[in-house]
C-alpha cells in the first residue's frame, strides 16, 4: 500500500516547457515526490544513481543517446528504479526497443494528466503501461510472428518428406554421406544396383561401394570437394569402378552435390556406365566416318597428325587461306600462321594425341592466320582429338574473326556509352533522393522538437488549470480546448510518420507499409493484406522510392477507389524489386478521360522511370485497379563485360 510521498520520480526531457510542466504536475500530486530533473541521458543516469528514484520518466528522444541508453544504464546503476518511456511517436518499433532494455511502459506525449499520474503509480507497482491501440498492435505483431514460425516448421517438415520422396524416386542410385564419409541414407536404386540391404550400408563408410583399389582416391576427392563446396556446388564426371556385395565390379560415374545449409553432408549420385562405356567403344570404331563430314563444315577444318603434319583439309580451308588442297596436305600446319607465331606449336597436339581416349575440344585460341598471299587476319582456333582408321588426329577448326572483331569493337563502344549514361542517371537520382529525404527528416525533427513539445507543454498547463476551475462551463470549455490540442498533437505525429517513417529504416519496407495500412484501416475500415516475398531488403535509396510510389497508390485507393480491400505484394524480380497494389474498388477507364488522382498517377510513373524502372496500370470500371512497378537497385553500374566471342 502506497503512502504519501512514497513514489519518488525522476523527470528527463530535453524540452524546457515539457520538463517544467511535468515537474509541476508531479509536485502537485499527493503520494508523489519529484527528486530530480534531467535535460539529457547523461544527467538522467547520474541523478538515478544518486537519488535511486522509484520511477524514471524518460523522453525517448533526448541528447546523449536518448531514453534507450538512459534506461539501459539506469538498470545497472539503480536496479530498483522502474522506467516509464515518454515519446512523441506512437509506433511499435520504439515500444519494442524500450521494452527490450527494461521499460515498464510507453506513453505518448499529449496524454491527459490523469493518464500520466495513473501510469506513474502503475509503474511504481510494477504494472505495464501502454495505450490499448498500441498494445493491440504489438500483440498482433507477436501473434503474426508465432504463426509464421509455426508455418516455417511445417514447411521444414514437409521439405524433409519431399527430400525423402525425391531420394526414392531418383533414377540413379542416391547416397547421402556425412562429413566423416559415413552413409546416412540410400534409396532403393542403391539396393538394386549393389545388392546390399539398406541396413548393411547405413553407418558404414561410403568407400565400401567401390573396388578396393579406388577407395583412397574417393576419400581424397570427397575431402577436396567438401573444402571447396561453396565455390563448386556440383562435381560430376568422376569415373571409378564399383563393387557389388558379391564382389563383381562395374564402371560407375559419381556426381557429388552439397546439401544446402548443412556443411560437410553430400549427396552422391551413382550411375552404372557399363552401357555407356560399350557405346563409347563402338563410337571410337565408327569415328572414321566423321572425317567425311569435315568437308561439309562451314568453318575451315584442318586435320593434323601427332607430328604436326596436315593430313586433311576441307574446301573452306582452301577458300579462307587461298591455298590449293595439294599445297597443304603433307606440309607443316604452321605455314597457316605468320612467322612470329610458328614457334608457339599451336598445331602440335602431341599432349592431346597421347590421351588414349577422345577428349573434348580445347577452348578456342585467338591468333592471327596468314593467307598464301601474305595477308593476315584474326582467327580463333579450336582443337579436339578424334580417332580414325589412320590413328588419332587433332581436328583444328579455324574461323575468320574479322567481321566479329569489328562488330565487337562497335558493341563495346555502345556499352561504354550506356554505362556512362547509367552512372550519371543513378548519381543524379541518388542525389535527388537523399536531398528530398534529408529535407523531410529536417521538417519531421522540427515538428518533434518544436511544435509537439510546445503543444504538449500547453496541454499539461491546461490540465493543471483544470484544478483551479470552479464552474461547469469553464470545465467544458477547457475540455474542448484540451481535445483540440490532443487532436493537433495526434495529427502532427501522423505528419512526422508520413514525412519519414522510422520503421522504413529500422524494420524495412514491408513493415513500414503495414504500419501505414493499419492506420488507414483504423480511419476508414479498409481491409488489407501485405504479402512480403522479399529475400533481401532494398538499399536505402531504392527502398525510399518504392515506399513513396506505394504510398501514392494507397492514398489514391483511400481517396478515390471506394474499395473494401487492398492487397500489397513485394518480391525480388530480375535483379530488382517489384511491388503490386491491387484493390477491389470502382475502377476506371485509364484512357477514357480524366482518371481519379491522375496527377498522382503521373508522379508515380515519373518516379519509377527516373529510377530506371517501369510502372504499369490496369483498371476497368467495376473491376478494381492494379498498379505494379519495378525498380533496380540504386548502386554504381558495374563495368560492362562483353561475352567471349566463340563458335
Amino acid at each position: 500500500m502506497l503512502v504519501p510521498n512514497s513514489v519518488t520520480v525522476l523527470v528527463a526531457d530535453d524540452d524546457a516547457a515539457v520538463r517544467q510542466a511535468l515537474a509541476d504536475l508531479i509536485s502537485d500530486e499527493p503520494g508523489m515526490r519529484l527528486v530530480a530533473i534531467a535535460t539529457n541521458a547523461d544527467e538522467a543516469i547520474h541523478f538515478a544513481g544518486e537519488h535511486r528514484p522509484t520511477v524514471a520518466l524518460l523522453d525517448v528522444r533526448m541528447p546523449g543517446g536518448g531514453g534507450l541508453r538512459a534506461a539501459r544504464e539506469i538498470a545497472v546503476c539503480s536496479p530498483g528504479t522502474r522506467v516509464l518511456a515518454l515519446s512523441a511517436y506512437e509506433e511499435k518499433t520504439g515500444v519494442y526497443e524500450m521494452m527490450e532494455v527494461g521499460s515498464s511502459g510507453y506513453l505518448v506525449k499529449g496524454s491527459s494528466d490523469a493518464e500520466l499520474v495513473d501510469a506513474i503509480f502503475r509503474t511504481a507497482r510494477g504494472q505495464l503501461n501502454m495505450s490499448a491501440n498500441l498494445a493491440t498492435a504489438c500483440f498482433q505483431d507477436l501473434l503474426r510472428d508465432i504463426r509464421e514460425s509455426e508455418h516455417a516448421e511445417a514447411v521444414h517438415r514437409k521439405s524433409q518428406e519431399q527430400f525423402r520422396g525425391l531420394l526414392e524416386s531418383a533414377l540413379d542410385a542416391m547416397v547421402v554421406v556425412n562429413a566423416r564419409g559415413e552413409i546416412e541414407a540410400v534409396n532403393m536404386q542403391v539396393e538394386r544396383l549393389f545388392r546390399y540391404e539398406r541396413s548393411e550400408l547405413v553407418g558404414h563408410p561410403v568407400e565400401r561401394l567401390l573396388a578396393e583399389r579406388f577407395r583412397e582416391a574417393l576419400v581424397a576427392h570427397r575431402e577436396r570437394y567438401i573444402a571447396v563446396a561453396q565455390s563448386r556446388p556440383t562435381a560430376v564426371g568422376l569415373e571409378l569402378t564399383a563393387c557389388r556385395k558379391d564382389g563383381t565390379e562395374f564402371p560407375v560415374d559419381i556426381s557429388l552435390s552439397p546439401l544446402e545449409a548443412d556443411e560437410g553432408r553430400l549427396v552422391a549420385a551413382i550411375r552404372d556406365i557399363t552401357e555407356r562405356r560399350q557405346a563409347a567403344e563402338a563410337q571410337r570404331k565408327s569415328e572414321s566416318q566423321f572425317i567425311a563430314l569435315v568437308e561439309s563444315s562451314p568453318d575451315a577444318m584442318v586435320m593434323v597428325d601427332a607430328s604436326g603434319i596436315i593430313r586433311l583439309v576441307n574446301t573452306q580451308t582452301e577458300v579462307l587461306f587461298g591455298y590449293a588442297r595439294n599445297e597443304l596436305i603433307g606440309r607443316p600446319a604452321e605455314r597457316l600462321l605468320p612467322e612470329r607465331f610458328r614457334d608457339s606449336h599451336v598445331f602440335h597436339p602431341a599432349a592431346d594425341l597421347g590421351n588414349p581416349t577422345t577428349g573434348p575440344p580445347r577452348a578456342p585460341l585467338e591468333l592471327v592466320g596468314r593467307r598464301k598471299d601474305g595477308s593476315e587476319f584474326p582467327t580463333d582456333i579450336s582443337m579436339s582429338v578424334i580417332s580414325s582408321d589412320a590413328g588419332q588426329l587433332a581436328a583444328a577448326r579455324v574461323r575468320d574473326l574479322t567481321e566479329r572483331k569489328r562488330a565487337a569493337a562497335d558493341l563495346e563502344a555502345s556499352f561504354e556509352l550506356v554505362r556512362k549514361i547509367g552512372l550519371e542517371r543513378q548519381e543524379l537520382l541518388g542525389h535527388l533522393v537523399r536531398a528530398e529525404e534529408a529535407e523531410r527528416l529536417r521538417i519531421s525533427a522540427d515538428i518533434h522538437d518544436d511544435s509537439i513539445q510546445a503543444m504538449t507543454a500547453a496541454g499539461l498547463r491546461l490540465q493543471q488549470l483544470r484544478k483551479r476551475l470552479t464552474t461547469t462551463k469553464e470545465v467544458e470549455a477547457l475540455d474542448k480546448l484540451e481535445e483540440a490540442i490532443q487532436g493537433s498533437v495526434s495529427r502532427l505525429r501522423h505528419l512526422m510518420f508520413d514525412l519519414r517513417p522510422l520503421a522504413l529504416d529500422r524494420t524495412g519496407l514491408a513493415a513500414a507499409l503495414r504500419t501505414q495500412l493499419e492506420r488507414i484501416q483504423s480511419e476508414v475500415g479498409l481491409e488489407f493484406e501485405v504479402e512480403n516475398r522479399l529475400t533481401t531488403e532494398p538499399p536505402s535509396e531504392t527502398r525510399v522510392i518504392l515506399y513513396r510510389i506505394a504510398m501514392e497508390a494507397l492514398v489514391n485507393v483511400r481517396k478515390h477507389a471506394r474499395a473494401h480491400r487492398v492487397r500489397v505484394r513485394l518480391e525480388d524480380v530480375d535483379r530488382g524489386w517489384e511491388a503490386q497494389i491491387n484493390d477491389d474498388g470502382d475502377g476506371f477507364q485509364p484512357n477514357g478521360g480524366s482518371a481519379p488522382g491522375h496527377l498522382g498517377l503521373t508522379a508515380m510513373r515519373e518516379r519509377a522511370q527516373m529510377a530506371g524502372g517501369w510502372w504499369k496500370l490496369e483498371s476497368s470500371p467495376g473491376s478494381g485497379t492494379n498498379i505494379s512497378f519495378w525498380l533496380p537497385a540504386v548502386e554504381p553500374v558495374p563495368q560492362v563485360v562483353l561475352p567471349r566471342l566463340s563458335a
